[in-house]
């Protein structure tokens, strides 16, 4: 007789190796909890499409002005199509934040070169990034474990995506354990990011979605955290 106990254990390694290779045949769909001061505010929806030669991300939410935390209304949609080397070939981001609205538009052209149209209420920029401008863009730990994306060289340049701006970053890491909800005892890693003023930080167990469990974002109001759904 199968010993029952195999059976989910099968299912996870499947379940990495298809997750690893990119072999997905549909979107997956990512959850996070966003609270403000320990009042939730908003939900964060991911979706991931791996394809064989590049992968498109996108993530949302909307933090409406009757929030009972009293945080401002503010919103953020991203979208981005890049590919295994993390080059950015396609890009639109809209934030709402402070009742100022940005929009971000991007595509890469016929020289490898992403073309950027920046508009805001101060006007229209325009901007052409390479990929050696940048090390790695702000979506790329949703789904690669911080070794892949993460250079030996300090500080790091991040391509981040909602203000289609590159920022020299310090990150420092910790590591340490983490207990899940079956009471099993992971390895994570804690990232801490410095990009001029703004501090946050990133959770990272070390488990197959490779996803990170909680994200701390700086903003003028306060910290942002993010907390995934499992």
């Amino acid at each position: 007789m199968s010993n029952p106990r195999c059976v989910p254990l099968c299912f996870l390694v499947i379940w990495a190796c298809f997750w690893a290779s990119g072999a997905w045949a549909q979107p997956i769909h990512i959850r996070y909890a966003v609270s403000f001061h320990g009042v939730s505010v908003a939900t964060q929806t991911i979706t991931i499409e791996r394809e064989p030669e590049r992968t498109i991300l996108a993530t949302e939410f909307d933090i409406p002005d009757s929030s009972p935390s009293g945080l401002p209304a503010q919103s953020e949609s991203l979208r981005v199509t890049f590919r295994a080397d993390g080059t950015v070939e396609q890009l639109h981001s809209v934030r709402i934040q402070d009742g100022r609205r940005s929009e971000v538009i991007g595509e890469i052209e016929e020289e490898e070169f992403l073309q950027l149209i920046r508009t805001d209420p101060d006007g229209i920029e325009t901007q052409t990034v390479a990929r050696a401008d940048y090390d790695f863009h702000s979506l790329i730990l949703y789904g690669t474990a911080p070794r892949d994306f993460l250079p030996d060289h300090r500080p790091v340049r991040v391509f981040c995506l909602a203000d289609g701006r590159i920022h020299d970053c310090e990150i420092r890491s910790i590591s340490q354990a983490e207990t899940t909800r079956e009471r099993q005892h992971i390895a994570s890693l804690q990232l801490t990011w410095t990009c001029g003023p703004h501090t946050g930080r990133t959770q990272h167990p070390d488990r197959p979605d490779r996803l990170p469990s909680r994200i701390t974002r700086d903003t003028p109001h306060g910290p942002l955290v993010f907390t995934l759904h499992r």
